[in-house]
């Protein structure tokens, strides 16, 4: 394993270890679980350090999260008997959830919604099991060049490539069909590309897009702890703490992003996920939100282009 990774593996122990404070190895805790290399890495990390880990997924029937978290889950050995799927009901049921929300985010940021309803749901799962822990992922997009934003960025202010590329993180977001270039032999030559020549103007502008994303990204998390809180449930974001922040801050962005065509991105990530043993259908797919994996984002527009009552 390489200096970076084993900087980031260190520095995912020690976050998490400080985020669960005196819950100690045998601890049962859940991670919210989409299959992506993000909350499965978390998951593998944590298992590894002796938490006994439920994964949490919820969706709508048939959306992609809850098909692609049952696909990635049966590969893990150690965990696929405790993947727990909360299918979301019918639309009355979110309704009500949504309601449930809004009177406790009050916002009419979209993003925060769908997030919250997200978490409100993943909630009600980990009662159900029970946990009343929940470990989210949050932070590795925003701190590893996960968002389209980044790539765009480079395009625009770091030596040109057109950014209207098929495949952006939209489109990736659509579950109907799988975005071109998603497989194997695609990631292995994204990443075999060499080091991005990112240029310093092009730096400035990625790294405060980073900071931008993170205090989006506390907030917004603050707000989804109160959501939880509707359930009794603490959900901890340790990819957020500053320790883990001031790691990632200092991981060449080469690391992360290899030019303005790279639609993968997150490399480091991947890679470090590929030495612990997460499953490669993981660590070589490309990024999808979790309000549009799990179906959530077009059912709050649904709900969002009701005539008022």
């Amino acid at each position: 394993m390489d200096g970076a990774c084993h900087a980031i593996l260190d520095a995912v122990h020690s976050s998490v270890r400080d985020a669960l404070g005196k819950q100690g190895a045998g601890s049962r805790i859940g991670v919210a679980f989409s299959g992506g290399v993000d909350s499965t890495l978390l998951a593998t990390v944590c298992d590894a350090m002796g938490y006994d880990v439920a994964l949490l997924t919820v969706g709508f029937e048939g959306s992609h999260d809850v098909e692609f978290a049952r696909v990635v889950a049966s590969e893990m050995s150690r965990m696929r008997e405790r993947h727990h799927i909360l299918t979301i009901g019918d639309t009355s049921d979110f309704g009500n959830a949504y309601e449930s929300v809004l009177d406790v985010v009050r916002t009419d940021n979209l993003s925060w919604i769908e997030n919250s309803v997200a978490f409100y749901h993943i909630c009600r799962l980990a009662r159900i099991i029970p946990v009343d822990t929940v470990l989210a992922a949050n932070g590795i997009d925003e701190l590893f060049c996960g968002y389209d934003a980044y790539r765009r960025a480079l395009c625009e202010y770091g030596g040109g490539g057109d950014y209207n590329v098929a495949g952006s993180d939209a489109a990736a977001s659509d579950g109907r069909n799988p975005p071109a270039g998603a497989n194997s032999t695609d990631y292995d030559a994204a990443a075999a590309c060499g080091p991005a020549q990112i240029s310093s103007g092009a730096a400035d502008v990625i790294h405060e897009i980073m900071r931008q994303k993170i205090d989006n990204e506390l907030r917004m998390m603050r707000a989804i702890d109160r959501v939880a809180s509707l359930c009794g449930v603490s959900v901890l974001q340790p990819l957020l703490s500053r320790r883990f922040c001031r790691i990632a801050y200092g991981i060449p962005l080469s690391e992360k992003i290899r030019g303005p065509r790279d639609m993968y991105r997150k490399h480091v990530i991947r890679r470090l996920a590929s030495e612990i043993g997460v499953p490669r259908a993981s660590w070589q797919k490309r990024k999808k939100a979790m309000q549009y994996g799990s179906g959530i984002h077009k059912a709050v527009l649904r709900i969002r282009k009701r005539p008022a009552a």
